[in-house]
């Protein structure tokens, strides 16, 4: 369990020994943060802060029950709690001795495969001591929301006493749990929505209606579920998506080279100068650096309004940049503090450590010389424990110190999942040094953490571009705020990539989209943003041809170093059985995550891929509201069957939707389609890592024609993917499909998505939207929002690196715009 500190200062600035006696006080409870697989999780929270929805949410995302405090004390005593406190019989006391019995029932028969919402029954003493025995075998979250935020969703006013118990019940929620989670605000919803909860012994089945969710709360999804994952252990389910072996995304930060991390002070996230979305620049991960002056004159005791703006900022971060977080305290920022405050200073650097673990951040740094780094190391959990060592004031040995090979040994020999050591560069001769550090690890014996080395200040930037992993950098917008402490002297992420090619360690790639008619495409644009965004002098264009027999020259071009066919396909593309992205083998080993892409060393083989099924993965993922998330009945529906259907499909299976029906006008096709994906979703289940996926009964079925009823024994399609046409192609005229309303009951609408996007408001498109305006709950995805998405996983196939992933989608609506209204002229001049 955290330990939750006061910090108070005298009027010199700095807490004095008395002080911090008179005020300093523990909550500390032993916990590893790693729990069994399948131990329940507990929410903790003021009313208002959005507890129930999130529980719902987990409990869908897991299939477990979810249990709700109100629902039990309902069923233990016949009564509500209004109703209990009304009925004249039951005075307070008996009141508070039956909330008693509800927080131990509902924690002692649940502890294993349950979500359960605590209610008020959490901040009486006797819950309290619960909550924190429960603490040590299970996640017991916080669930916190400004307090102000709150007031207004509950419309109590300012004045209102109850404000201040909001207040003194988050600092008690604080205290007996072990994670903390910030709410953001999600548009189109309250904190907490009402709707029939999931009982003690099942979850809503075929048939029963969920909560009024759809529409609302997806990002919230999105970010509470990573969360749980992150929490639990669990891999990422994003990760297991994108998981060839050569994607970025597949691999950690660690596992790759050239990887980066952009530092994002604690004081510059509230600058009106900064939009955030703007740091989305294709970073590996992020650093959140928390320094003494932010501290200073603030507490972090449990009711600490700065530790919730510090919960605030957290947030933002994951949710905008969507990048690991490495949750940084600068030690030496400390150092400022007089000495008689040393203790002090310990103390506070400490307390901030533990809050990074608390709001599950995957990497927080340690200072390898602070006396109670194994305490961290103890309670970290899943999160990796970067072990920091930057010295201010170096010897003239420099890297040559005997001593600085002592630091990385004592922090292997604590056991820290990575190392990470710099200096203050004074010459050119410590980038040297360096390179000799570094070759005198090889001789250590036994596992090695992976090592973060470099020189910092101007002279140290060349050592920085040789650094291979989560080298530290900036952004060209947090140079310009006022108050920065070091984004001078860092490089931007643009900078060190672009050095690292000037440098000759990479070389320049030349990538080309190849086909017939395709002089229009808005991929070279897209893909060429992404390259400039990110530093890299790559080049992108097209290639059309009619004939397959081009691509043959293309890849027998000595130039290329290649070989005729293909060596090699991923698991995906021969189950789809169709190949969109070609990738140049320079090794032979399996994983070749990290060898660059852009070394021109010889051409092996050729390996194919497709990115396709991960546009549509990645858009059912965010667009399916909690109400919609996928369960053993949910249903889905792919029109036409073409390529794309085979992607939609497989996108499908992977997404472990059982009932996938399909839909063409030629029925032969969809036949053979649905006969082709059955055998593919039966090994797919044979051979699935996740145990969730290898208990899907996946069907793919077919629907022989619009005029038909939707089949009665099955759910109403929540997911529908449109893989037709919506132009004229050669004689044939546009294709102009809507679907029967009898094939749009479900209650709580879903996801349509539509790969085509000329034009872009289709016949499909548009009969959604007036589905939306008449109140159901339905989210069209137009085709500008898949290409992206699969233009961004090719980009990570391709380069190897991370993809700015605002960029890129901002460049493919520009240019789509531009083209339109060059069209529009052309049209006008005629």
């Amino acid at each position: 369990m955290t330990p939750i500190r006061t910090l108070s200062v005298s009027n010199t600035g700095w807490p004095s020994l008395p002080e911090r006696r008179q005020t300093l006080k523990t909550y500390s409870v032993e916990t590893s943060r790693v729990f069994a697989p399948n131990a329940s999780i507990a929410l903790v929270g003021i009313r208002g802060c959005g507890k129930t929805s999130l529980g719902y949410i987990a409990a869908r995302a897991l299939g477990w029950r979810l249990i709700e405090a109100d629902d039990e004390f309902e069923r233990m005593t016949g009564l509500s709690r209004a109703q209990f406190l009304k009925n004249t019989e039951h005075n307070v006391e008996e009141y508070r001795k039956q909330e008693r019995q509800v927080m131990e029932s509902i924690l002692s028969e649940n502890e294993r495969d349950a979500v359960i919402v605590c209610g008020i029954g959490s901040i009486e003493s006797h819950g309290q001591m619960l909550l924190r025995k429960y603490a040590l075998n299970h996640p017991v979250i916080h669930i916190v929301r400004e307090t102000e935020y709150v007031r207004e969703w509950l419309r109590i006013p300012k004045e209102n006493n109850l404000v201040q118990r909001l207040e003194q019940s988050d600092r008690k929620h604080r205290v007996c749990s072990n994670f903390e989670f910030y709410n953001l605000f999600d548009g189109g919803s309250g904190p907490s929505i009402l709707h029939r909860s999931i009982s003690r012994d099942e979850v809503p089945g075929p048939g029963q209606r969920s909560p009024p969710y759809a529409g609302t709360l997806q990002r919230t999804q999105q970010d509470f579920i990573r969360f749980i994952n992150l929490v639990m252990g669990f891999p990422d389910p994003a990760r297991q998506v994108l998981g060839s072996k050569i994607s970025a995304a597949a691999a950690s930060p660690v596992d790759r080279i050239y990887t980066y991390a952009l530092s994002v002070e604690f004081s510059q996230i509230d600058s009106l100068n900064l939009d955030i979305t703007e740091l989305e620049c294709g970073a590996d991960a992020v650093e959140l650096e928390i320094d003494a002056s932010d501290v200073l004159g603030q507490s972090v005791a449990a009711d600490s309004t700065w530790i919730t703006k510090l919960s605030k900022q957290f947030a933002i971060l994951r949710r905008e940049i969507a990048a690991p977080i490495i949750y940084h305290v600068n030690r030496n920022s400390f150092l400022k503090i007089p000495e008689e405050c040393q203790g002090w200073r310990d103390e506070v650097y400490l307390e901030l450590l533990h809050l990074g673990l608390r709001m599950g951040a995957e990497f927080v740094t340690v200072d390898i010389d602070f006396e109670s780094t194994r305490e961290i190391l103890r309670v970290k959990g899943s999160t990796e424990i970067i072990g920091d060592y930057l010295d201010i004031n170096p010897s003239q040995q420099s890297w040559d110190d005997p001593g600085r090979f002592g630091k990385y040994k004592k922090a292997t020999q604590l056991r820290c999942d990575i190392v990470r050591m710099s200096q203050f560069a004074s010459s050119d001769e410590d980038n040297i040094a360096i390179r000799r550090f570094n070759q005198k690890l090889t001789s250590l014996q036994g596992v090695r953490p992976p090592l973060i080395a470099y020189n910092v200040g101007r002279l140290g930037r060349a050592s920085m571009c040789s650094n291979t992993i989560l080298t530290t950098v900036t952004h060209p917008s947090l140079r310009a705020l006022h108050g920065h402490r070091h984004h001078h002297a860092l490089l931007s992420m643009q900078e060190a990539s672009k050095m690292t090619y000037d440098l000759g360690l990479l070389d320049p790639l030349h990538f080309c989209i190849f086909g017939a008619s395709i002089q229009y495409s808005l991929s070279p644009a897209m893909h060429n943003a992404g390259y400039q965004a990110s530093g890299l002098p790559h080049q992108y264009k097209i290639r059309q041809s009619p004939s397959m027999r081009d691509l043959d020259t293309l890849l027998n071009d000595p130039s290329f170093g290649g070989e005729r066919s293909l060596n090699s396909m991923s698991t995906e593309a021969q189950a789809i059985g169709a190949v969109n992205t070609i990738i140049p083998i320079k090794s032979p080993i399996d994983d070749i995550s990290r060898i660059p892409k852009s070394q021109s060393n010889h051409i092996i083989g050729w390996h194919g891929d497709n990115t396709d099924w991960i546009g549509i993965t990645t858009c059912v993922r965010r667009h399916l509201s909690p109400a919609n998330i996928i369960r053993p009945w949910t249903s889905s529906l792919v029109l036409g069957a073409g390529g794309m259907a085979r992607a939609a499909i497989y996108a499908l299976i992977r997404l472990d939707v059982s009932n996938i029906f399909v839909c063409n006008r030629t029925i032969s096709k969809a036949e053979k389609l649905a006969a082709h994906f059955n055998e593919v979703a039966a090994s797919f289940r044979n051979t699935a890592r996740r145990p969730s996926a290898r208990n899907v009964k996946h069907q793919i079925m077919v629907i022989k024609s619009m005029g038909d009823p939707w089949p009665v024994e099955y759910e109403q399609p929540t997911i529908i993917v449109s893989c037709v046409p919506a132009h004229s192609m050669g004689s044939s005229p546009a294709a102009n499909i809507t679907l029967p309303t009898t094939w749009l009951q479900s209650a709580n609408g879903g996801v349509m998505i539509e790969l085509a996007y000329k034009p872009l408001i289709t016949p499909l498109i548009a009969q959604i939207e007036e589905l939306r305006e008449i109140g159901r709950p339905w989210v069209p995805v137009n085709g500008l929002e898949v290409l992206p998405e699969q233009g961004i996983a090719q980009f990570q196939l391709l380069t190897g690196r991370t993809a700015p992933r605002h960029c890129m989608r901002a460049e493919v609506l520009r240019k789509y715009r531009g083209e339109e209204d060059q069209c529009v002229k052309r049209h006008a001049q005629r």
